[in-house]
Protein backbone atom coordinates (compact mmCIF):
# COMPACT_ATOMS: atom_id res chain seq x y z
CA UNK A 1 0.00 0.00 0.00
CA UNK A 2 1.69 3.75 -1.04
CA UNK A 3 2.15 5.91 2.08
CA UNK A 4 -0.47 8.41 1.95
CA UNK A 5 1.26 12.30 1.43
CA UNK A 6 0.10 14.97 3.48
CA UNK A 7 0.01 18.62 1.39
CA UNK A 8 2.26 20.90 4.03
CA UNK A 9 0.29 23.64 2.81
CA UNK A 10 -2.96 22.13 4.39
CA UNK A 11 -0.51 20.72 7.23
CA UNK A 12 -2.88 21.71 10.37
CA UNK A 13 -2.47 22.96 14.05
CA UNK A 14 -3.61 19.40 15.16
CA UNK A 15 -1.18 17.40 13.08
CA UNK A 16 1.95 19.89 13.69
CA UNK A 17 1.22 19.26 17.22
CA UNK A 18 0.87 15.42 16.97
CA UNK A 19 4.77 15.68 15.49
CA UNK A 20 5.94 17.68 17.60
CA UNK A 21 4.62 15.80 20.55
CA UNK A 22 5.76 12.90 18.89
CA UNK A 23 9.50 14.00 17.86
CA UNK A 24 9.92 15.24 21.98
CA UNK A 25 8.61 11.64 22.92
CA UNK A 26 11.39 9.82 20.59
CA UNK A 27 13.80 12.35 22.04
CA UNK A 28 12.97 11.22 25.55
CA UNK A 29 13.40 7.50 24.19
CA UNK A 30 16.85 7.88 23.14
CA UNK A 31 17.66 9.63 26.38
CA UNK A 32 16.53 6.61 28.43
CA UNK A 33 18.88 3.93 29.14
CA UNK A 34 17.25 1.48 30.96
CA UNK A 35 16.28 -1.44 28.65
CA UNK A 36 12.61 -1.26 28.81
CA UNK A 37 12.31 2.48 29.97
CA UNK A 38 12.21 3.58 26.04
CA UNK A 39 9.36 1.05 25.81
CA UNK A 40 7.63 2.36 28.72
CA UNK A 41 7.82 5.99 28.06
CA UNK A 42 6.40 5.37 24.35
CA UNK A 43 3.47 3.19 25.68
CA UNK A 44 2.79 6.08 28.38
CA UNK A 45 3.22 8.77 25.71
CA UNK A 46 1.17 6.64 23.50
CA UNK A 47 -1.93 6.05 25.63
CA UNK A 48 -1.86 10.08 26.61
CA UNK A 49 -2.45 10.91 23.64
CA UNK A 50 -5.37 8.74 22.90
CA UNK A 51 -6.64 9.94 26.09
CA UNK A 52 -6.61 13.18 24.76
CA UNK A 53 -7.80 12.60 21.40
CA UNK A 54 -11.27 11.91 19.74
CA UNK A 55 -12.46 12.08 15.83
CA UNK A 56 -10.29 14.55 13.91
CA UNK A 57 -7.31 13.63 16.27
CA UNK A 58 -7.51 10.10 16.19
CA UNK A 59 -8.00 10.42 12.40
CA UNK A 60 -4.70 12.31 12.02
CA UNK A 61 -2.80 10.22 13.94
CA UNK A 62 -3.92 7.06 11.47
CA UNK A 63 -3.49 9.59 8.73
CA UNK A 64 -0.27 10.16 9.99
CA UNK A 65 0.78 6.50 10.74
CA UNK A 66 -0.64 5.53 7.02
CA UNK A 67 1.32 8.07 5.99
CA UNK A 68 4.48 6.77 7.28
CA UNK A 69 5.42 9.53 9.19
CA UNK A 70 4.96 7.79 12.83
CA UNK A 71 5.10 4.47 13.46
CA UNK A 72 4.15 2.72 16.34
CA UNK A 73 5.34 -1.18 15.66
CA UNK A 74 5.97 -3.21 18.71
CA UNK A 75 4.32 -0.79 21.07
CA UNK A 76 6.76 2.08 20.54
CA UNK A 77 5.49 5.30 18.70
CA UNK A 78 8.45 7.21 17.05
CA UNK A 79 8.86 10.13 14.55
CA UNK A 80 9.98 8.48 11.01
CA UNK A 81 12.61 10.11 8.99
CA UNK A 82 9.90 11.08 6.71
CA UNK A 83 7.63 12.60 9.76
CA UNK A 84 10.99 14.26 10.84
CA UNK A 85 11.12 16.49 7.30
CA UNK A 86 7.93 17.16 7.58
CA UNK A 87 7.88 19.03 10.66
CA UNK A 88 11.01 20.67 9.71
CA UNK A 89 9.07 21.72 7.20
CA UNK A 90 5.99 22.89 8.88
CA UNK A 91 8.32 24.81 11.61
CA UNK A 92 10.42 26.58 8.56
CA UNK A 93 7.09 27.63 7.14
CA UNK A 94 6.01 28.94 10.82
CA UNK A 95 9.21 30.77 11.37
CA UNK A 96 9.10 34.46 11.76
CA UNK A 97 11.67 37.30 12.63
CA UNK A 98 10.20 39.48 16.26
CA UNK A 99 10.07 43.06 15.64
CA UNK A 100 10.89 45.20 18.74
CA UNK A 101 12.15 48.48 19.57
CA UNK A 102 15.15 48.89 16.81
CA UNK A 103 18.32 48.50 18.89
CA UNK A 104 20.97 50.30 15.78
CA UNK A 105 21.96 46.86 15.22
CA UNK A 106 21.66 45.63 11.63
CA UNK A 107 22.07 42.03 11.21
CA UNK A 108 23.35 40.75 7.35
CA UNK A 109 23.00 37.86 5.99
CA UNK A 110 25.65 37.42 2.46
CA UNK A 111 26.07 33.76 1.15
CA UNK A 112 27.74 32.61 -1.59
CA UNK A 113 25.86 29.47 -2.45
CA UNK A 114 27.29 26.92 -5.62
CA UNK A 115 25.55 26.69 -8.84
CA UNK A 116 24.86 23.17 -7.99
CA UNK A 117 22.68 24.50 -4.65
CA UNK A 118 21.09 26.78 -7.15
CA UNK A 119 17.67 25.50 -6.31
CA UNK A 120 18.83 25.82 -2.40
CA UNK A 121 19.94 29.31 -3.14
CA UNK A 122 16.77 30.88 -4.52
CA UNK A 123 14.14 28.95 -1.56
CA UNK A 124 16.99 30.26 1.05
CA UNK A 125 16.70 33.96 -0.63
CA UNK A 126 12.94 33.80 -1.07
CA UNK A 127 12.21 32.89 2.95
CA UNK A 128 14.44 35.49 3.58
CA UNK A 129 12.64 38.50 1.68
CA UNK A 130 9.71 36.63 2.82
CA UNK A 131 10.72 37.54 6.65
CA UNK A 132 10.78 41.12 5.55
CA UNK A 133 14.50 41.02 4.62
CA UNK A 134 15.85 43.54 2.58
CA UNK A 135 17.99 43.00 -0.32
CA UNK A 136 21.30 45.48 -0.29
CA UNK A 137 24.07 43.31 -2.97
CA UNK A 138 23.15 40.29 -4.95
CA UNK A 139 23.80 38.52 -2.02
CA UNK A 140 23.74 40.12 0.50
CA UNK A 141 20.30 40.48 2.64
CA UNK A 142 19.93 42.69 5.99
CA UNK A 143 17.19 43.32 8.88
CA UNK A 144 16.97 45.66 11.55
CA UNK A 145 15.84 42.83 13.94
CA UNK A 146 17.47 39.75 16.14
CA UNK A 147 17.27 36.97 13.28
CA UNK A 148 20.46 34.56 13.90
CA UNK A 149 18.15 31.71 15.27
CA UNK A 150 15.50 32.00 12.31
CA UNK A 151 18.50 31.85 9.45
CA UNK A 152 20.22 29.09 11.34
CA UNK A 153 17.24 27.28 10.56
CA UNK A 154 16.37 27.97 7.29
CA UNK A 155 20.01 27.39 6.36
CA UNK A 156 20.13 23.70 8.01
CA UNK A 157 17.07 22.94 6.06
CA UNK A 158 18.24 24.02 2.82
CA UNK A 159 21.63 21.89 3.86
CA UNK A 160 23.67 25.64 3.01
CA UNK A 161 25.33 26.21 6.45
CA UNK A 162 28.59 26.14 5.67
CA UNK A 163 27.79 28.82 2.80
CA UNK A 164 26.20 31.69 4.50
CA UNK A 165 28.07 34.21 6.40
CA UNK A 166 26.14 36.77 9.42
CA UNK A 167 26.95 39.61 10.49
CA UNK A 168 25.96 42.27 12.88
CA UNK A 169 26.69 46.18 12.09
CA UNK A 170 26.38 49.51 13.71
CA UNK A 171 26.16 51.12 10.27
CA UNK A 172 26.24 50.52 6.58
CA UNK A 173 26.49 52.73 3.53
CA UNK A 174 22.62 52.17 2.73
CA UNK A 175 21.76 53.18 6.17
CA UNK A 176 19.30 55.85 5.40
CA UNK A 177 17.48 54.70 2.93
CA UNK A 178 17.38 50.66 5.09
CA UNK A 179 16.06 53.27 7.76
CA UNK A 180 13.17 54.68 5.43
CA UNK A 181 12.34 51.24 4.17
CA UNK A 182 11.49 49.98 8.06
CA UNK A 183 10.49 53.31 8.61
CA UNK A 184 13.03 52.94 11.51
CA UNK A 185 13.42 56.95 11.73
CA UNK A 186 11.28 57.57 14.65
CA UNK A 187 12.54 53.93 16.32
CA UNK A 188 9.11 52.59 16.17
CA UNK A 189 7.94 48.97 16.47
CA UNK A 190 6.49 48.08 12.99
CA UNK A 191 5.88 44.91 11.50
CA UNK A 192 7.52 44.37 8.22
CA UNK A 193 5.54 41.19 7.59
CA UNK A 194 1.92 40.51 7.40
Amino acid sequence: MPAEKINIERLGKVTKEILQYVAVGSLCCVALSSPGGASKLAKVLWSETKKSVSGYKNDRIKQLSNGRYISTQGGKIILTKRGRSLLARAELDGLEVERHRWDHIWRCVAYDIPNELSLSRRAFHRKLMGLGFAQIQKSVLVCPYRCEEQVAIIARFYEIEGYILFMEANDLPSASRLKSKFNLENNELISIRK
